[in-house]
């Protein structure tokens, strides 16, 4: 008698062991997809909170850590992928210091135009847009009403290059009419801009500019190769 209650009693307290480990199992697994949910949070707040770096960006790409868009898509295409890791290798996690709309001023040197006659038309304002950055884009605006007269009152494309020795440089290439000086009332234009940041804060830039034209005649219909030369100053309105 005394042996059959010792089994009961052993058969009892396994059944309540069970029990209890079916309860933390059950538990468990209730709890597992909230820690999860903690853990990929709390790694996205860290990713969020330090600075970017080459590693966080990659292991969201491969899917280690959640991607996120306000940190990592640094080329701003809406997504995280090799593409914003090509970009960060380029320029780091900020944006890019030339994107924005800038205010730049043209001062042309005395140049000669014909027969030795010289030219100075002082201060040529113009706005550059630089609206991309992968590859570098962008135009300058003369749209507006108060645009400069010295060019077509239209949106000129840009073409950037890339120049070691230089932050900044591209070309513009239009079209003006003036009957005045040019047989059929047509002159094409190119002009090169140069130039480099002139302060640490990357504020303000300063080069040259080489402008060369077509179209001159002279009295017997031959052409007259122009070439204007001069600085200018860019003020940097970033993004």
């Amino acid at each position: 008698m005394l042996e059959l209650k010792k089994n009961e009693t052993e058969n009892t307290m396994q059944t309540i062991k069970k029990v209890a480990v079916a309860k933390r199992i059950k538990k468990c697994k209730l709890l597992l997809p909230l820690l999860l949910f903690i853990s990929l949070f709390l790694c996205g707040v860290i990713a969020h909170a330090e600075d970017i770096t080459e590693r966080l960006i990659l292991d969201a790409i491969l899917g280690k850590t959640p991607a996120d868009l306000n940190t990592m898509d640094l080329n701003k295409d809406g997504k995280v992928d090799a593409a914003d890791l090509v970009y960060f290798k380029n320029h780091g996690s900020g944006l890019h210091p030339l994107l924005g709309e800038h205010v730049g001023t043209m001062y042309r040197d005395n140049a000669a135009l014909l027969e030795g006659a010289r030219s100075s038309i002082g201060q040529i304002p113009f706005v550059l847009q630089i609206t991309n950055d992968s590859p570098l884009a962008g135009q300058i605006d003369n749209s507006q009403s108060n645009g400069s007269l010295y060019f077509p009152k239209q949106r000129l494309q840009v073409t950037f290059k890339n120049n070691p020795s230089k932050d900044l440089d591209f070309t513009l290439t239009f079209e003006t009419v003036n009957p005045n000086v040019a047989p059929d009332g047509t002159l094409a234009r190119t002009i090169t801009f140069s130039g480099s940041f002139a302060d640490p804060e990357k504020r303000l830039m300063s080069g040259t500019y080489i402008e060369e034209i077509v179209g001159f005649k002279d009295s017997r219909g031959s052409n007259i190769a122009i070439t204007l030369t001069g600085q200018f100053t860019l003020v940097l309105n970033r993004i």
